[in-house]
């Protein structure tokens, strides 16, 4: 589940499919579980440098209450 400073939350669902192209790489757990924010510049985000957009993370959060990567 993700928190944002305005009080708006919201879980973000990976489906398998998800997990191809730039992705493909967080199919492995251990991988997938060393997800950190990156306060510096407000992302969702993996050692080996990937990272989710956040505007569009908000508003879809905003708006259905998660985020669903598909």
């Amino acid at each position: 589940e993700v928190f944002f400073e305005d009080g708006v939350s919201g879980q973000i669902i990976f489906k398998p499919s998800r997990f191809r192209g730039v992705f493909k790489s967080l199919e492995n757990e251990e991988v997938f579980k060393n997800v950190f924010v990156d306060r510096e510049v407000g992302t969702i985000t993996w050692e080996n440098g990937l990272d989710l957009a956040p505007d569009v993370m908000y508003e879809e959060i905003k708006q259905k209450g998660q985020w669903l990567l598909e």
